[in-house]
């Protein structure tokens, strides 16, 4: 009785709202309504507010009332355009005496969420919503009967079986309009456009075309194939019966007129067009143009095709056998374009960071990952080492000791340092820097060639230029007349440290390079193998590894000797990136 009493007098307040004209008119002209924007003054406030406090008292106490029936939607509505004050009450009698009815069409609505929406409301109960702008229809399906009162069902959006509201927009956005596309087997809703050309100014309405296949065509100004399909398509939708093909486009009715003014092919055409779509391209998502949707004479969505399926024999088999033509594969666009790539899809990763505590400075290559490819893991290392592993010897291409390597920058300190002890480890976690790059296998044997690159991009403040100079180098040299420490072709063992190192079947150059980067780096000039030497080696020494001295002692018994002399040696010099000059 509550509810009938109460549906009696909203309804007697929306016949009779005259007298709130003047409210209606103070809402319109307030100042501040003008200053603030969206904040309409307090009359306006206080009815929306008796309507909503009504709803949900008397009507869904326990707060189940569906958003669109809540009033959640509506008071953005007011808010943003407070001419709608009128409709307030109006659209609160229709919740209120139609909830059953509401809740049954939930089940069954499959319709285009609306933006900027007002209920028109002159009086009678079966209407029609239509966006802000004019631009487009939403009549009430069929099925829900006049008899009922259900003026309008507010979409607030596809969802609303679920309840979520619908911000009230002045635009709609691509990726995330609240329109939830159409699937095949949707009944089309009945969906009315007053954005159309060659049509005499008069609306068009998508379901004065039940009982006709429907091709919706969605094309651009800037779409070549879309503007030769033009002559075709109107040729088709005059001689073949039961058969319209609707143009779509999202752009400007000054862009379409623009073209069809120039063209000369296209002045013949009469076919009926929408322009400035921001609905039917939603409810049917794409990426590629001319895109086709097939809507049957039952008004259900069909498929989707490209151009070549649009011909006179394809439209006649279904026509006459209801064949379907081939449907186009549609790649929705469902993520956002600012949403960053999965990582865990990568095949080909670059990852730089800085110094990270509890790592080991250390450079590790591994040659076979979980994905058949490679991977090079640098951690907590100075730009130093980067380049020192990044620029290895062109000729053998080996590290370089620190005699070969120049550093020439106009701010070393950044890129290397001479401290010691604590003052070290502080320098190394504010400039060393950690790099994993994973590499897919098609890019096997290209590893050291990208790690450069990244080198580079890591510190691109620097460059590294190879020089040839005369210096000091320290050439091993093999004495005798047959080697007897060569080895016998099995298993390769080293193990070096600073007494001594044991090497089976190993290469000289292996050797050279141990004493190299570890244990006579000090030494001016590098250590190169003039032995002649290239087959493995198996030998054993025992001696101080930072004493060259020591070191010839230990292998004279092989014959071999580390001898200081003068020869043209590489350098690697690291400059300013700006140096143009080195």
């Amino acid at each position: 009785m509550k509810k009938f009493i109460y549906s009696c007098f909203l309804a007697f307040l929306c016949l009779y709202r005259s007298k709130y004209q003047n409210i209606r008119n103070e809402v319109v002209d307030h100042p501040q309504w003008r200053r603030a924007g969206n904040t309409p003054p307090a009359p306006y406030l206080g009815l929306r507010n008796l309507c909503s406090n009504i709803l949900h008292r008397y009507l869904y106490p326990k707060g189940s009332c569906p958003a669109f029936v809540r009033l959640q939607g509506l008071s953005y509505l007011g808010a943003n355009y407070p001419k709608t004050l009128n409709n307030l009450l109006w659209l609160a009698t229709l919740a209120i005496t139609t909830k059953v009815a509401l809740e049954k069409a939930q089940e069954r609505f499959s319709l285009v969420s609306l933006r900027s929406a007002d209920i028109q409301v002159h009086g009678l109960a079966y209407k029609k919503l239509s966006l802000k702008d004019g631009s487009r229809h939403v009549c009430v399906p069929s099925y829900i009967k006049p008899k009922k009162l259900i003026t309008a069902v507010f979409l607030c959006s596809i969802h609303l079986a679920f309840g979520q509201g619908l911000p009230l927009n002045d635009s709609l956005d691509e990726t995330a309009t609240g329109i939830i596309p159409l699937k095949q087997g949707d009944v089309i809703p009945g969906l009315s456009f007053e954005n159309s050309l060659f049509n005499a100014g008069n609306e068009i309405s998508l379901s004065k075309y039940k009982g006709q296949l429907l091709i919706l065509d969605f094309w651009a100004t800037w779409c070549s194939p879309c503007i030769a399909a033009f002559p075709k398509n109107n040729r088709l939708s005059k001689e073949l019966e039961n058969l319209t093909i609707l143009p779509v486009t999202y752009q400007s009715k000054e862009e379409v007129e623009k073209l069809f003014g120039r063209l000369p092919r296209l002045k013949d055409i009469e076919m009926p067009m929408l322009y400035k779509d921001n609905t039917l391209r939603h409810l049917f998502p794409h990426q590629q143009l001319p895109h086709y949707v097939w809507i049957s004479p039952k008004g259900e969505f069909l498929t989707v095709t490209g151009s070549e399926e649009i011909s006179e024999e394809k439209i006649l088999d279904f026509l006459n056998k209801g064949s379907l033509p081939n449907q186009r594969e549609v790649d929705l666009v469902t993520i956002p374009v600012e949403t960053p790539l999965d990582p865990d899809q990568a095949f080909y990763k670059s990852l730089m960071t800085d110094y990270q505590p509890g790592r080991k400075g250390i450079y590790n290559f591994f040659p076979e990952t979980e994905n058949g490819g490679s991977r090079i893991i640098v951690s907590n290392m100075a730009p130093y080492m980067y380049f020192r592993i990044a620029f290895k010897d062109p000729q053998t291409n080996r590290i370089l000791p620190n005699s070969q390597i120049k550093v020439e920058l106009s701010d070393p300190e950044v890129f290397t340092t001479e401290s010691v002890g604590s003052d070290a480890v502080k320098w190394e976690m504010q400039y060393g820097k950690c790099l994993q790059i994973d590499f897919p296998p098609y890019l096997k044997g290209k590893e050291h060639d990208i790690f450069q690159q990244e080198v580079l991009k890591m510190f691109p403040y620097a460059k590294a230029v190879y020089d040839k100079v005369p210096g000091k180098v320290y050439n091993l040299y093999f004495k005798g007349d047959e080697p007897s420490f060569l080895g016998d072709g099995g298993d390769s063992f080293s193990e070096f440290d600073f007494t001594g190192f044991s090497v089976k079947n190993a290469s000289i150059g292996h050797i050279i390079a141990h004493l190299s980067i570890k244990y006579l780096q000090h030494l001016d000039g590098p250590i190169q193998n003039k032995t002649g030497i290239s087959d493995f080696v198996t030998l054993s020494i025992i001696a101080d590894l930072t004493s060259l001295d020591a070191i010839n002692e230990a292998l004279a018994p092989y014959d071999l000797e580390l001898k200081e002399e003068m020869d043209e040696i590489t350098i690697l010099r690291i400059i300013d990136a700006t140096d143009t000059n080195p």
